[in-house]
């Protein structure tokens, strides 16, 4: 036990004598793109031939693109897995061959292949590698386009896009009754989720997967400003947009303002179901 102590205190050690901290259990349950700081503007995909590769994209369109997204599950030692969203249930493999696959597994958790360490040297994630346990090396975007296994090098930093997301209270609607009688008024209002960059009223199930990932873990933690009220959002809140109705009772001599949840992740808006009744007495 004294010598397994040990080495993990050294294990830390060397990686905070390097700059790096192990970033990985604060990115479980959120889907992750990983752009080499090699060749600007590449991503890791989960390629169709099952071996896996640096490939092309602007970021404004990576959302769209299933063969970026990779989402991060808890596994054994400290280590998390990477999921393919393209494949499900198929995970980032540091092969034998020295080439990353996507390999797939029923208990991913306990498999040394699947196993990975992602170290950052700041939160932004804009400087980070990944670690691989099984031939103690990381991630390296080889200058033949393909994901390989190298020791640590220029070759090996990346930068881990997962935006943060965030949310405000949107006031629907402010008003007041004036009389001495009750009144009630009616407003739409958005439910779900909308592209700001794109007319669509449907999301993909992998982007979809992506954001409600996104909301629900950072709204878990006891350190995030988001609303708890997202670890409760259904699904299809974050599968597509609908135009609802609201009616509000207004009481007699009473000034009241309306408001709607709203969170925002990249170029997406999301309208939850919860709302705040502000009121005062005139």
């Amino acid at each position: 036990m004294a010598v397994l102590t040990m080495i993990a205190l050294l294990c830390c050690a060397q990686i905070a004598a390097g700059g790096f901290v192990d970033v990985s259990q604060s990115l479980v349950g959120r889907v992750i793109h990983v752009e080499t700081l090699r060749y600007r503007g590449s991503w890791l995909d989960a390629h169709h031939t099952g071996w896996m590769k640096f490939t092309g994209s602007p970021q404004s369109l990576v959302f769209g693109r299933s063969w970026t997204q990779f989402m991060v599950k808890r596994a054994d030692r400290g280590y998390v897995n990477l999921e393919s969203l393209r494949y499900a249930n198929k995970y980032v493999d540091a092969h034998h061959s020295g080439t990353l696959r996507t390999t797939y597994s029923n208990y991913p958790q306990n498999q040394i292949w699947a196993q990975w360490r992602i170290e950052c040297d700041n939160k932004n994630l804009n400087k980070c590698r990944f670690y691989s346990p099984r031939y103690n090396n990381y991630i390296d975007a080889h200058h033949k386009g393909y994901a390989k296994l190298a020791g640590y090098g220029y070759w090996s930093l990346v930068r881990v896009f997962a935006p943060s997301p965030a949310d405000y209270y949107q006031t629907l609607l402010s008003t007041e009754n004036q009389s001495s009688l009750k009144q009630t008024k009616s407003i739409s209002y958005m439910e779900g989720i909308t592209d700001t960059t794109s007319k669509s009223k449907t999301i993909s199930s992998t982007t979809s997967a992506e954001i409600g990932g996104a909301f629900k873990a950072v709204s878990a933690s006891l350190s995030s400003s988001l609303s708890v009220e997202w670890k409760t959002t259904r699904t299809k809140t974050f599968q597509s947009s609908t135009t609802l109705e609201y009616t509000i009772s207004i009481p007699p001599k009473t000034k009241i303002t309306l408001q709607q949840l709203i969170g925002t992740y990249g170029p997406f808006t999301i309208g939850a179901k919860k709302f705040k009744i502000l009121s005062s007495p005139l």
